[in-house]
């Protein structure tokens, strides 16, 4: 038996104009009957209430920027980061809201990418839904130039253009720095961006593993039909490909290679690999120390690297809480990545031309 809703009662107090209660009867899969609160909005001209907007601020050259919007929110008694948002109009489509709120909002002008299914923003307390809509903006449009907000009476909203490659550390040094919340919405995505270039790495490495094990089966089975010692000179260490395999399987079976992850945070090697250590360790005997305060961007959309670019309101992202400029931080962990995948690789490609290299000399 699957759960129920038997009934709803609206409860509007007086004087509300945006909000109406709700007393829920509803039965539980075992057939009992329970009680349930909710609050709904009073505006809802059609299937949903309103859009949260994801716009990508794109100039040549530079790198993408986010609008985000702080604002002071009497519900939590404090300023608040959040996407641009806003209601759906009666006869309006959430594509074009998105449009018109993020021009309302933030004064740019935007073009529509994708617009998500209806979703739910807070289930637990409200039936209000919403859909996502992702828009890119041409920063060097003209009408994109010197941009001005069209806010309504009682709207008191600040733009800040965060750099959307470390869009986390910007909104996190954001809250240690000024003592704001941040909206479940955007924090989200933020941790989402951060584990897509985690995940990227992965795809990266694990590629990176499976050429240099095939090179270095070629090789073995080429020193085998030749019985050369010459060609046993060319084999990569058998410990690099081997230690990518098992740092790759320890993450698929979630064992202690996959736990490892936090505690190497504090020296920015993943899954503590020998071969960032052996990275790291060479870096702070050159004197370069960690350069992981800021984490770059993984060009998830061809973007070059991450940071603000002169002309937003933050031209360079504050420092991460707790850290100081030099030494290993937590936010060293995507840097570490992006150095491990490449490492990886290059070795890999390192042992494809030696292979091709002993070929030659053994057809000569």
């Amino acid at each position: 038996m699957s759960s129920r809703v038997v009934s709803a009662e609206p409860v509007r107090p007086d004087g509300f104009r945006w909000l109406q209660l709700k007393r829920i009867e509803w039965e539980d899969p075992h057939g009992r009957q329970r009680l349930w609160e909710s609050a709904d909005r009073t505006t809802r001209r059609g299937e949903v209430d309103g859009v949260a907007i994801l716009a990508k601020i794109l100039r040549k050259g530079q790198p993408p920027l986010i609008p985000v919007l702080k604002q002071f929110r009497p519900p939590v008694a404090a300023y608040c980061l959040e996407l641009p948002a806003g209601l759906v109009d009666a006869g309006e489509t959430a594509a074009a809201a998105a449009v018109r709120e993020l021009k309302e909002e933030t004064g740019y002008t935007g073009s529509v990418c994708e617009v998500t299914p209806v979703c739910v923003s807070d289930p637990g307390m409200s039936g209000a839904n919403m859909r996502y809509v992702t828009l890119e903006v041409d920063g060097d449009a003209p009408e994109n130039q010197g941009v001005k907000q069209e806010l309504e009476d009682g709207e008191f909203i600040q733009v800040e253009l965060a750099p959307w490659g470390s869009l986390l550390h910007y909104l996190l040094a954001e809250m240690e720095a000024t003592g704001c919340t941040v909206d479940a919405r955007l924090l989200s995505y933020a941790w989402g961006l951060e584990h897509a270039k985690e995940a990227a790495c992965l795809v990266v490495a694990a590629a990176a593993a499976e050429a240099t094990a095939a090179a270095v089966a070629r090789q073995q089975q080429q020193q085998q039909q030749q019985g050369s010692a010459a060609a046993a000179a060319v084999l990569p260490p058998p410990s690099a490909a081997s230690g990518v395999s098992q740092l790759l399987d320890g993450q698929r079976r979630g064992g202690s290679d996959g736990s490892a992850l936090e505690s190497s945070a504090s020296t920015g090697a993943p899954f503590c690999s020998p071969v960032m250590s052996a990275m790291h360790a060479a870096a702070g005997a050159n004197g370069v120390g960690d350069v992981g305060v800021q984490p770059p961007s993984m060009a998830l959309d061809g973007a070059a690297a991450a940071g603000a670019p002169a002309g937003g309101s933050h031209n360079k992202a504050p420092a991460v809480p707790g850290s100081s400029g030099g030494g290993a931080s937590s936010w060293s962990v995507p840097r570490a990545w992006l150095l491990f995948a490449s490492g990886v690789a290059a070795g890999a490609a390192g042992c494809s031309l030696l292979l091709l290299g002993s070929r030659s000399l053994a057809a000569r």
